[in-house]
């Protein structure tokens, strides 16, 4: 290939000869040369340059074909075109091996990532394969590396554990895997950390138990391995565990029964004992060694028949011999010797014990006397004809139930009290003839008395025979037999009805005696209070009229006071005296036909100073029509006489009464509506009734005695019409409705009137405060008189914003008062920096022990009841005055 590089380089020479002259020879030689190095290797390289200086010579110089080297030029560029060449050889020489070696190592990188990648793929294919075993296992499998740290877990291990694979991957052992003993509470170590340094199998010890990590406990058994490298290099570990909480449920179950069968065994009176398979006995009961007189070591072997008597144990062995062939019961009469060496017959029955597939894994035997059973069976004749006996003698129905609680046998009282028939009332079937409402309730408590083995007591209805529900109080205690098991329950059911009845009308009446006596007391107390309240500004007033001399102007305004509080007092004689007519239905009414409009206003009339007093409007409309009704004049304006004050002393102060009159038809309907405290929903029903009030706090308290509405009912009802009370809760008013007959009709006009207010001064400054304002007023004119300089306030918040400007030496303060009461009014006196050093007085118609403690523990130094005695008065706040100078 050099040598053709060259004859190619030669040729393309001489083709161009003589454009490029002799000068230039050698640049297609280099051409040559760098072919031949690049293909043929260093060695053609150099022919390629040796070839090359041939031809070179051979036709550098003319003529041609001449060889010589002479000329000192040409030598020199053949010794550089050598020395280029050589160059260029060495050059291209070590670049194509580069390369060559690239390659090389470019084909051996390409054939690792595919062995790479055919391994990673092997791996992956062989992790799926793992997964996917590992997922159709039912144990929990987990992984570690060789640190212990979780590398893969199956589903079954993350339902154990808690722990999702992701979250787990990468965590300690210890940390998903948290085992205990399952007594001592005391931490287990992981069988992975002996597998992992010993490189064996290592299995948990049992009573291990994993701690969730939601706290939940599950007895485990797990086995721990290493993991090994094909050079067998421990690389990490796998422990496979699985939760034996059945395992030991059943194991638990198992040793219960067997605890239950030996209790069952030597708690029956029977002879007792079991063989295994092939007819061997291996155990008896304690009755059987007490009846024989053997022990365990003699009935071992073929002793037991030492026992049996001689001349039938041939045939004895023969039938037991071939019923352990066929795996069929033994039942058969046999004598067997007792410890006082007599034989008495006993029926002995033996059953086989077989397993899921039919064979027969024991025996179970028992021998009953049967002399023992005659006598028990008598005496169980006897006893239930005395429980039939005592059954029929008594009222109350008795039952029986299995243990389990379910109704079994004849149940003649049942049966008799609720005509269901034995197929009826079976099981649980007696609870159809229990009311619906009851039937659930009573099966529930039924079925944890049972599962709870302790005595039943319940109420619920029954279907008697005759289709009447019965109200029956039930009872039922467990029969329980020598060995603590229940043999039976028996129930009594009591048919408490009638005296169900009785004890309500009882308690019915009960409450209503205690509501009456309720209220009477709380009548009585009203009717102090109300009494005692006019009774304190008559008293001021006769001390005014006493020391006022001949000022006559004070004496006529003590004397209008005194007269409204008589005509108060009378009002209230008045009004206990009609109840006590309407009680014994005495109450007259002498009816004529009258104005109504009449009738409105004496009541208005009647009515307007005390709500001229309390500082409210009315409005009074009434058709222009004249209307007429047949009346008793008097008693039909007491009617809205005690409206009107009702609206009144229940209302604001400021706020408004409307009386609105509306005819409909042949009635006629007078509606006294206010924006008062209002009625709550559940004592409109009883607003009618006697001594009830709307509301008897101290702080909302007008007086009145709780009869007024009463007499309004009654009063109306002797009218012909109805009375209704409307409101829509606290606070929102109240409306009262009167619905009277018409006889015809007549207009007739209406006006209404104003309000007052005074003040003095002198020696101690004094306030008193309450809200009769005629009683406050003539406590300060009778204090005035005498020289103290006075000022009035009528509700407990008032009384306190008239102490902070004022700043009174002695506060005179009625207990039962608007916005504020006394108490409270005190309290927050005494907490003003102005109000310690105040004399406080509390005056009020409440005078009990109970009473005065309170007042004293609101702050107030003294306490007088009502009417207090006008020189008591007057010789205490003297006793001030000294101490003031």
């Amino acid at each position: 290939m050099a040598l053709a590089a060259v004859a190619v380089a030669v040729v393309t020479r001489l083709s161009f000869d003589p454009l490029l002259n002799d000068t230039v020879p050698f640049i297609p030689l280099f051409l040559a040369v760098g072919l031949g190095a690049w293909y043929g290797g260093r060695g053609a390289g150099v022919l390629a340059l040796v070839a090359g200086a041939v031809a070179t010579e051979l036709f550098r110089f003319r003529p041609y074909n001449a060889i010589g080297i002479d000329q000192s030029e040409h030598q020199v560029g053949l010794a550089l075109y050598g020395v280029f060449s050589l160059a260029l050889i060495a050059l291209l020489d070590s670049l194509r091996k580069s390369i060559q070696r690239a390659e090389d190592e470019q084909q051996r990188c390409e054939r690792e990532v595919a062995l790479h990648v055919a391994t990673k793929l092997a791996l992956a294919e062989q992790a799926e394969r793992l997964r996917t075993t590992l997922a159709s296992i039912g144990d929990a499998v987990l992984t570690t590396d060789t640190q212990t740290r979780i590398t893969d877990m199956n589903v079954v291990a993350e339902s154990l554990t808690g722990w999702t694979t992701a979250e787990a991957i990468g965590q300690p052992l210890d940390a998903v895997f948290r085992i205990v003993h399952e007594t001592t509470r005391q931490t287990v170590v992981s069988p992975i950390h002996g597998a992992l340094e010993h490189g064996v199998i290592v299995r948990l010890p049992h009573h291990t138990v994993l701690m969730a990590r939601d706290g939940t406990e599950r007895p485990i058994d797990d086995t721990a391995a290493p993991i090994r490298r094909a050079d067998g290099e421990i690389v990490g570990s796998v422990l496979v565990f699985r939760d034996v909480s059945e395992l030991h449920r059943q194991e638990a179950e198992l040793r219960e029964r067997e605890r239950e069968f030996r209790t069952l065994a030597e708690s029956i009176p029977q002879l007792t004992w079991v063989a295994n398979a092939n007819g061997h006995v291996f155990w008896y009961n304690r009755r059987w060694y007490e009846y024989t007189g053997t022990t365990l070591q003699q009935t071992q072997g073929r002793r037991w028949r030492d026992v049996h008597e001689a001349t039938a144990l041939p045939a004895l062995l023969s039938q037991w011999k071939a019923c352990v062939d066929t795996g069929t019961p033994f039942d058969q009469t046999i004598r067997l010797k007792g410890s006082d060496g007599h034989y008495r017959p006993f029926l002995t029955r033996v059953e086989p014990v077989k397993n899921e597939a039919g064979h027969v894994i024991r025996w179970f035997g028992t021998s009953t006397d049967i002399g023992a059973q005659t006598r028990a069976e008598r005496a169980l004749r006897e006893s239930n004809e005395r429980y039939r006996a005592a059954t029929a003698a008594v009222s109350d129905l008795i039952w029986t139930n299995t243990a389990d609680g379910l109704m079994d046998d004849e149940q003649p009282g049942w049966q008799a009290f609720t005509g269901q028939s034995p197929e009826e009332y079976r099981g649980v079937g007696w609870s159809k003839a229990v009311h619906p409402d009851d039937a659930q309730p009573t099966l529930d408590a039924w079925t944890l008395a049972v599962a709870e083995k302790r005595t039943f007591v319940f109420e619920h209805r029954v279907r008697r025979g005759d289709g009447e529900w019965r109200l029956c109080s039930v009872r039922a205690v467990p029969i329980i037999h020598d060995g603590g098991k229940i043999r039976e329950w028996v129930g009594v059911h009591t048919d408490v009805t009638e005296r169900r009845r009785h004890e309500e009308a009882l308690r019915e009446l009960t409450a209503e005696l205690s509501e009456a006596d309720r209220r009477k007391d709380e009548f009585l107390s009203t009717l102090a209070h109300e009494l005692r309240n006019p009774l304190a500004p008559i008293r001021n007033g006769l001390e005014v009229m006493k020391m006022a001399g001949g000022k006559d102007v004070t004496i006529e305004r003590t004397r209008r006071m005194m007269e409204r509080q008589l005509t108060q007092m009378v009002r209230l004689v008045d009004d206990l005296m009609d109840v006590g007519r309407i009680s014994h239905g005495k109450l007259e009414v002498r009816k004529e036909q009258v104005s109504l409009v009449e009738v409105l206003n004496n009541a208005v009339e009647s009515t307007r100073p005390l709500i001229d007093q309390l500082g409210q409007t009315l409005t009074v409309t009434v058709p222009k029509q004249p209307l007429v009704v047949d009346a008793d004049l008097t008693r039909l304006a007491q009617v809205f006489v005690n409206l009107l004050n009702n609206a009144a002393k229940y209302g604001k102060r400021g706020g408004h009464i409307a009386l609105d009159v509306e005819q409909h038809g042949n009635d006629v309907a007078v509606r006294v509506k206010d924006t008062g405290i209002g009625i709550a929903a559940d004592q409109l029903p009883h607003i009618f009734d006697l001594f009830t009030q709307v509301d008897r706090s101290s702080e909302k308290s007008q007086g009145g005695l709780g009869i007024g509405l009463t007499l309004v009912k009654r009063l109306v009802e002797l009218h012909g019409g109805a009375v209704e009370a409307r409101s829509e809760g606290p606070g929102k008013g109240s409306e009262f409705v009167v619905q009277l007959p018409v006889v015809f009709e007549a207009p007739r006009p209406y006006e209404s009137g104003g309000e007052q207010h005074r003040r003095a001064n002198a020696l101690l400054r004094i306030l008193i405060v309450d809200d009769n304002r005629d009683a406050a007023e003539s406590l300060a004119m009778m204090l005035r008189i005498i020289g103290h300089d006075t000022r009035t306030a009528y509700d407990g918040q008032a009384g306190v914003d008239e102490a902070r400007t004022f700043r009174p030496d002695v506060i005179v303060f009625d207990i039962g008062m608007p916005k504020l009461n006394g108490y409270e009014a005190c309290r927050l006196i005494r907490e003003q920096s102005w109000g310690g050093s105040i004399v406080l007085i509390a005056l009020t118609g409440l005078g009990k022990e109970l009473d005065r403690r309170r007042s004293h523990d609101a702050g107030f130094n003294h306490h007088l009841v009502k009417p207090v005695e006008p020189q008591a008065l007057v010789k205490m706040l003297a006793g001030f005055e000294v101490a003031k100078r």
